[in-house]
């Protein structure tokens, strides 16, 4: 069950998505394999960190094409929170 409200853009986000977004440890590890949504609920926890506190996130990726998919994706989060 998703405890965000239904009007938050959180609210599409899957347990296992959610249990990521919510864990505010420093320094977190993800086994994971392809396709699971990653980068998508890894942007969410970036612009709601961003909200919640002045902070600085690096994003490194394999290659400069993924990591600008990420950077879009964190644009679109931006705009779900109309944040941006």
């Amino acid at each position: 069950m998703n405890p965000f409200d239904e009007r938050s853009p959180l609210s599409i986000l899957l347990p296992y998505q959610v249990r990521w977004v919510v864990d505010d440890s420093r320094f977190k590890i993800r086994n994971k394999s392809r396709q699971i949504g990653a980068s998508f609920d890894s942007s969410a926890e970036i612009v709601r960190d961003c909200m919640m506190r002045r902070t600085t996130w690096t994003i490194i990726s394999r290659g400069e094409r993924q990591a600008l998919e990420v950077m879009r994706k964190v644009r679109e989060w931006s705009e779900a929170f109309k944040y941006a």
